[in-house]
């Protein structure tokens, strides 16, 4: 059996630093009601329970924002926020890419399920798996005119185990966003912004858009087994439909599946077809 050939970050080599912020939360509350609305867009429960828990820490009204798709071009946000301006706009769990002209007409800070610079676009705790990094993580930063690639506010860690899949990562960082969103506001009216010595020299850690998957979206049978684990570990999100199912060639013929099995020595892999394919390592 042979490895996939990637270059693994299991040791990153990064700097934080990490300057302080002294406003109080009754400050925060003032220079909050300073904004014209305040708004949380996003799909839930994510988006909503980020919105509860700004209300309930700063005291303040906010807007929930539920997009009509999940697409960056979703028509319902474009029309809703055409007209916004001299707000504050949190995106949470949401792909709405803001037009240039609302990006410039108001504060708007993103949730990102990665390491920034780490990572940019769609799907990074399948990527963080995939490219073997030892730990994953999530960013609070600016939103500009390009993606992912605003100033950053608040960062978290998580380590990446042998038994972390996409998923499991995806909910627990998602559990971190909304305990540092807090942290994200305050950072953002202090004017304050990490600096990250963080870097990347390959693909695997750049931008990945929708079409990008690891492999192409194929489990290669040739593979040993790690890379079969970590390329199904990187993949699991596909069970919350939140990827296409990864695909495994059996005599020249595409065959999507959804259920895997490794014991000992093998995998069974049962295809969406019905037909099972047994690889032995």
């Amino acid at each position: 059996m042979s490895s996939c050939n990637i270059d693994q970050a299991t040791s990153p080599k990064d700097k934080i630093a990490l300057p302080s912020c002294s406003l109080s939360l009754s400050e925060a509350k003032v220079l909050l009601n300073k904004f014209k609305g305040i708004y949380v867009v996003g799909m839930d429960p994510l988006a909503k329970l980020c919105a509860q828990r700004l209300e309930e820490t700063f005291g303040i009204t906010v807007t929930k924002v539920t997009p009509g798709s999940n697409s960056y071009k979703d028509e319902y946000c474009a029309s809703f926020f055409k007209d916004v301006a001299h707000s504050l706009i949190i995106s949470a769990n949401n792909v709405f890419l803001f037009p240039k002209d609302c990006v410039s007409s108001n504060t708007i800070i993103n949730y990102h399920q990665a390491l920034l610079p780490w990572h940019r676009g769609l799907n990074a705790t399948m990527w963080a798996i995939w490219a073997g990094d030892s730990k994953a993580g999530l960013s609070w930063h600016k939103v500009d005119a390009d993606i992912d690639t605003g100033g950053l506010l608040v960062q978290k860690e998580v380590a990446i185990t042998d038994s972390s899949n996409s998923s499991s990562l995806m909910m627990a960082l998602n559990e971190m966003a909304i305990d540092s969103l807090s942290e994200a506001i305050l950072m953002l009216l202090c004017g304050k912004e990490l600096v990250v010595e963080r870097t990347v020299n390959d693909e695997l850690h750049g931008y990945h858009g929708l079409k990008d998957f690891p492999n192409g979206g194929y489990l290669d049978p040739n593979w040993d087994k790690d890379t079969c684990q970590r390329f199904l570990r990187a993949m699991h999100i596909c069970k919350f439909k939140q990827v296409a199912p990864p695909k495994v060639k059996i005599e020249g013929v595409d065959h999507e599946f959804m259920r895997w099995k490794f014991k000992d020595n093998s995998l069974t892999i049962t295809c969406n077809s019905g037909q099972e394919l047994l690889i032995s390592f």
